[in-house]
């Protein structure tokens, strides 16, 4: 006889969005089973209680969304990814020069910038301070002559105004109302995760001591979910993995 269990649990590598759809679909499609099948109220119960708090995290997180992407930070996240991109193009257009030095220099800088990985696919914040430490080196004895030996100094100066402004402006939006935003945020989804743990803890105890087909549907609904997320969660970090390799950028 198959051994009953719950499948592995992705939700502490889901972000408030995924770790929202991801409870969700669960709980809809187990309320989509219907009440000729959910004959237990508790059961019933548990479900109508998640899809509430659902709908109270999703509120929340969308607000503290709009609150943090504004048009004005976009357009300057913008401008800093332009920069970026900039910067690697006049690195990789430097592999074709007739000088060993820029073509050495252009190696150098290109194994540089590949061991920050895609910055502009970084949340806001994190990439500011991948750019600061990517301008420390960039700055320092060993790679400033690379740069300036190819003619990019331009190019480094104009991202460090760009980050510089990227982060006054994101660091002058902050308020007390978002921050009292994030917060609730936090405090929300401990609260479906609460509610999300109850049920899935309350269906695999019932389908053991009972074997009712309620509870063996709803276990099955909660693990092909999970397994779907736990495939997602991994091809992130392969593909993470892959944009931080240098030989990526090449």
């Amino acid at each position: 006889m198959t051994k009953l269990r719950l499948s592995g649990n992705p939700s502490r590598n889901l972000g408030n969005l995924d770790f929202y759809q991801f409870v969700t679909d669960q709980a809809t499609r187990i309320r989509g089973l219907g009440d000729a099948v959910l004959t237990d109220a508790d059961l019933r119960q548990l479900v109508v209680v998640l899809l509430a708090l659902a709908a109270d995290f999703s509120k929340t997180i969308l607000r503290v969304q709009k609150s943090l992407k504004t048009e004005e930070i976009m357009r300057r996240k913008r401008a800093r990814d332009i920069c970026i991109a900039a910067l690697r193009s006049g690195v990789r257009n430097a592999r074709y020069a007739i000088n060993p030095r820029e073509v050495s220099a252009s190696s150098g800088l290109a194994i540089l910038l590949g061991t920050y990985g895609d910055i502009a696919h970084q949340a806001m914040e994190k990439g500011s301070g991948t750019i600061d430490k990517l301008l420390g080196e960039l700055e320092g004895d060993t790679y400033r002559p690379l740069f300036e030996v190819l003619g990019l100094a331009a190019k480094v100066f104009r991202l460090k105004d760009e980050n510089d402004a990227f982060k006054a402006i994101f660091e002058s939006r902050r308020s007390d109302g978002l921050a009292k935003d994030g917060v609730r945020a936090l405090d929300v989804r401990r609260q479906f995760n609460r509610q999300y743990q109850q049920l899935c803890d309350y269906v695999l105890l019932q389908a053991k001591i009972t074997g009712g087909e309620q509870y063996l549907e709803a276990l099955q609904l909660i693990n092909a979910i999970r397994k779907e997320y736990l495939e997602k969660v991994a091809r992130h970090k392969a593909a993470k993995k892959g944009r931080g390799n240098p030989a990526a950028d090449e």
